[in-house]
């Protein structure tokens, strides 16, 4: 047995199937923002980063730590999910305003191009213990609700195919599917989807996160 977890989890590394659903949402439309008057939706400011690292760090992964100090250093924009005042999760959105050597390598490689009314929203988390009741519906439906109100009209997003209970929530708020990329990741480093290989960025990539293509267009 323990044999066949360890080839098991060699292959893992040799090779992973990811199926990614892109998602829209049409931010005209209604929106569900829940029933969950006991939770608050807050933008996260630049100078709350070391909160923010301390919160990852006790629910998350130091990598996870890592990516959340490279958002903020991107200039992404996060709310935070406040439940008693206390921060309970995170989401983070980005648009056209930001520079192009800064944009979240995802939209390349998800061939995600974003007019000046869309937005890039991704990374929805909340704690463990905090999960359940409603406070993802009510929290994201909020998020999308602040982005309606900044003035754009499009969400978009993904989804891995087989994350069940995250396709529903989506489908609840609004989202419809578009598209769906079959990668296959080989070495934890290569990407290869369709035609096309990226490499996952490294820590002292601009955007540590995500992938790249390996040969530029």
């Amino acid at each position: 047995m323990l044999r066949r977890a360890g080839r098991r989890a060699f292959a893992r590394l040799v090779y992973v199937r990811l199926d990614e659903v892109l998602i829209a949402c049409d931010l005209t439309g209604p929106l569900d923002a829940g029933s969950r008057a006991d939770l608050a939706l807050r933008e996260i400011e630049a100078a709350e980063a070391a909160a923010l690292e301390e919160f990852g760090r006790a629910h998350t992964s130091e990598a996870d730590v890592r990516k959340l100090r490279a958002y903020l250093r991107c200039g992404y924009r996060g709310d935070a999910a406040l439940e008693q005042g206390r921060m309970i999760g995170y989401v983070w959105w980005m648009d056209a305003r930001v520079p192009p050597e800064r944009r979240h390598p995802a939209l390349l490689r998800l061939g995600f191009e974003l007019a000046d009314d869309d937005v890039y929203s991704w990374d929805l988390f909340l704690s463990p213990a905090c999960r359940g009741g409603g406070r993802a519906r009510a929290f994201y439906g909020r998020h999308l609700e602040s982005l309606r109100q900044r003035g754009f009209r499009r969400a978009l997003g993904w989804v891995e195919a087989g994350n069940t209970p995250a396709r529903v929530l989506y489908q609840k708020l609004g989202y419809r599917d578009v598209a769906q990329r079959t990668s296959r990741l080989f070495f934890s480093t290569f990407l290869v989807t369709g035609r096309r290989v990226f490499v996952r960025n490294g820590p002292r990539h601009p955007t540590p996160f995500d992938y790249r293509p390996l040969l530029p267009r």
